[in-house]
């Protein structure tokens, strides 16, 4: 047997734009030891220092998970591989549809298929830098005639419709994950994948036929959109949930420390009328800039919001504009190391 086979954990890095977690999962996919560490930001700081401060924290995470995560669960020796998932900057996503016609009814294989997305790919790659590199492609769904089919092989169609997604990264900035991680932890495979497409796969499954909804994903410095549906879009925007803290601590002259507990009272609905008013005027200008860059690709009815903090007031933002709102059921690195 493999050796690699017969280890029993995996290890799980969440990488956001200025949080990294990491988790020991044992063979039933459960977590049985997890830490994080943030990275806040300032207002204006570089790609390579927000990098560099990334790669620190990273090589804090796995320091902490060989000195005692490995002792304390007993999986010294066990790591079978590691598991990547990445939110942007450190990943992104291209979405295609591709439209086929053909004269008349024609066998579909698994090779037509293939075929089609490796010429989708070649056009990526031909728009991408040199130092971009794909880590994970996914097909969302298969129409033929008009309907969507769960499996394809075999079946005959006049015309045909793929949906799927690649996710790309930097091939230096990955290189520099792994050399962090092993520094500290002895791993043969990895894997890698993007937070908000495995995000789009848990919405999926809390609903049999949800129609055309949105995934929402407001992390630290970014926010992250996935429209899926008709088709699959997805989009990206600088304001997260650090960002509106560090916003509001600016406009009020505050620390970001009593700036969180002030969004929080705010949330909570403790802050007495005069403050409270005195919160809107600094809140709601930033909040409708937050839900401007949301609207630039029209939202649908139904949203699943994701949210590192202050996810109440996010949600709000979205249900005064009509929208159905409800967030993933469980945390997000539950929902990763269900999927691994």
């Amino acid at each position: 047997m493999d050796k690699a086979l017969s280890l029993k954990h995996s290890l799980l890095i969440e990488i956001q734009s200025d949080m990294v977690s990491g988790a020991i999962v044992n063979a039933a996919q459960e977590i049985i030891y997890h830490v994080s560490t943030r990275t806040p930001h300032k207002k204006l700081e570089s790609p390579d220092h927000i990098t560099k401060m990334m790669l620190k924290s990273l090589g804090g995470i796995a320091e902490k998970i060989a000195k005692e995560g490995l002792q304390i669960t007993g999986a010294a020796g066990q790591i079978k591989d590691v598991h990547y998932v990445l939110s942007s900057p450190w990943v992104i996503s291209r979405s295609k549809k591709v439209k086929i016609q053909y004269d008349e009814n024609t066998e579909i294989t698994a090779e037509i298929v293939q075929g089609i997305i490796e010429e989708e790919r070649e056009k990526v790659f031909e728009e991408a830098s040199e130092d971009i590199i794909l880590i994970e492609e996914k097909i969302f769904d298969v129409q033929m005639n008009g309907y969507s089919v769960l499996s394809y092989e075999g079946k005959l169609t006049k015309d045909m419709e793929i949906s799927f997604v690649f996710s790309l990264s930097s091939d230096e900035i990955l290189k520099k994950i792994h050399s962090a991680l092993s520094k500290h932890i002895h791993f043969q495979v990895e894997h890698y994948h993007s937070a908000l497409l495995m995000q789009y796969l848990e919405s999926r499954s809390l609903a049999m036929d949800i129609g055309q909804h949105a995934i929402i994903h407001v992390h630290g410095e970014l926010t992250d959109i996935a429209i899926a549906g008709d088709g699959f879009n997805l989009s990206s925007f600088p304001f997260g949930a650090s960002t509106l803290v560090r916003k509001i601590s600016s406009s009020l002259l505050h620390s970001l420390q009593s700036a969180v507990s002030i969004l929080s009272m705010h949330e909570e609905g403790k802050l007495d009328e005069g403050h409270g008013k005195l919160i809107e005027q600094a809140l709601f200008p930033e909040l409708d800039n937050w839900h401007e860059n949301c609207m630039r690709t029209p939202l649908p009815d139904m949203i699943y919001l994701s949210s590192v903090g202050h996810s109440g007031i996010f949600r709000s933002v979205l249900e005064k504009s009509g929208r159905k709102v409800k967030f993933l059921d469980r945390p997000l690195i539950k929902i990763y190391a269900g999927m691994i």
